[in-house]
């Protein structure tokens, strides 16, 4: 808890009041991490990317980058999480698919931004509203890996955008 007299926070237990977010359907049932949040300050919305893991029971990557939204990250209470129309299907490698191919995409509420497999972890740079550009370009660095930048208007809508950093490990002797 946050000491508001200015002295040192205080830590409690944790318990399952005191959780805000985590696992809640079979895109993550296996649990969430490597949250990330932005704050667009004209909406006064908070976003938050992270890792979803599942068993496999869904159409989905077992590992890949999720979005859910809140104006209140300190409450279980408001957080609403995303999926995009830009999905891709699991049996198309690497090339997007139509809606009606990814039928068992539809049925599903809530789930990945629709990133390929390797998705995993983003960090949003929000960029804010002027006069001169109502709708700016945000920026998505995601992967592991394999560091992917997205160029997008629309905060629930990325396309795959292009490799910007790749890592390799040093070859053992």
């Amino acid at each position: 808890q946050h000491n508001r007299k200015g002295g040192s926070p205080t830590y409690a237990p944790l318990t399952g009041a005191s959780v805000v977010f985590g696992p809640h359907d079979a895109t993550d049932d296996l649990g969430t991490e490597d949250p990330r949040v932005t704050f667009d300050a004209s909406s006064g919305t908070f976003y938050m990317f992270y890792t979803c893991y599942n068993s496999g029971a869904t159409p989905h990557p077992r590992v890949t980058l999720c979005l859910a939204t809140t104006v209140d990250p300190s409450s279980a209470i408001g957080w609403v999480r995303h999926r995009t129309p830009n999905a891709h299907c699991t049996h198309a490698a690497s090339a997007p698919c139509k809606r009606t191919a990814c039928a068992p995409h539809a049925q599903v509420r809530h789930g990945p931004v629709g990133l390929p497999a390797g998705s995993k972890s983003g960090a949003l740079l929000l960029r804010p509203s002027t006069a001169a550009d109502p709708e700016p370009e945000h920026m998505l660095f995601w992967g592991a890996g394999t560091i992917h930048l997205s160029r997008s208007r629309n905060l629930s809508h990325w396309p795959v955008g292009v490799r910007c950093v790749t890592m390799t490990r040093p070859q053992s002797t």
